[in-house]
């Protein structure tokens, strides 16, 4: 009975050993798993640390290149607003990665009648250059003129704006408007047409570089502006000129008129003192004779 109560002892007493050995390995597992998935969501937010870092710099890459691409044209081509006007609204169409767009600038031609007219396009159809002149308030392009305000659009109907190519004509779907502002005052408005939604870092863009294309297209109007009024008063002085000289040679001429009389006046006064003087001394030998 010794020995088997022994031997019962050192069973449970092993039973025992081998539940707590297992217990304290599971604990260990546990431990081991909370760890490492710790460990494998530390490298995870690591990654989207990096991942949106990386993100952050293409996106301020992207910009800083745009920037510098819109800032290369206006440097170039401000002398030309036309010209300037067609490579800006290329060249952002590209960037954007859209399909269409078009540059509208204001135009004064009364003391209060103003026009926004298209000035430049990239890729319009017929359809979209039907119309091309709106009055503020007028259409989207004169809405987006007159409240200063950008206008995005992402379900544009099928008659809006279409795309032609060699397989037939595509519907574009979304729109984005852009006003040109200088001085708080809309100098025109920038229309982006896409197959795509135009997402937010691009509207972004879009709308930082209309600031500068705002001012130095004020400027350049301002420019053309100063110029044809130069233009205008060279050439107002050169018909006052003319007319001086024209006057001059009027002045000249009757001068040279008047003297001539004159010198006429003077001969014919001459000739009628000798005719004078004749009649007397003939006068006076008619008397003689009468007296001999």
């Amino acid at each position: 009975l010794l020995v088997s109560g022994m031997i019962v002892f050192f069973i449970r007493r092993r039973e025992y050993q081998l539940k707590r050995d297992k217990s304290i390995l599971e604990e260990k597992l546990k431990q081991g798993d909370l760890e490492i998935n710790k460990r494998k969501e530390e490298i995870e937010q690591q990654q989207r640390a990096i991942e949106e870092k990386e993100e952050a710099e293409a996106y301020h890459n992207w910009i800083n290149e745009g920037l510098a691409l819109i800032s290369d044209i206006l440097s170039k081509e401000k002398s030309d607003l036309q010209k300037l006007s067609r490579s800006l609204i290329s060249n952002l169409v590209q960037y954007l990665e859209a399909q269409q767009g078009g540059m509208f600038l204001s135009d004064t031609k009364g003391e209060n009648e103003t026009s926004v007219d298209l000035v430049a396009n990239y890729a319009y159809n017929s359809e979209k250059l039907e119309k091309t002149s709106f009055a503020p308030g007028e259409g989207m392009v004169g809405t987006c003129f007159q409240q200063k305000k950008i206008v995005e659009m992402n379900d544009l109907p099928d008659t809006y704006a279409k795309l032609s190519s060699g397989l037939g004509e595509s519907s574009l779907k979304h729109l984005l408007m852009i006003p040109l502002l200088y001085d708080s005052e809309a100098v025109g408005v920038i229309e982006i047409v896409s197959f795509n939604k135009i997402d937010k870092s691009r509207v972004e863009f879009a709308e930082k570089v209309s600031e500068n294309i705002a001012s130095v297209i004020s400027s350049a109007k301002s420019n053309s502006l100063i110029s044809e009024m130069l233009l205008k008063t060279q050439e107002q002085s050169e018909e006052l000129h003319a007319q001086e000289e024209e006057m001059r040679q009027t002045i000249e001429e009757m001068q040279a008129t008047q003297e001539q009389t004159s010198r006429n006046e003077k001969g014919l006064q001459e000739e009628i003192k000798r005719l004078r003087k004749q009649v007397q001394e003939l006068t006076k030998e008619k008397g003689k004779q009468k007296k001999k």
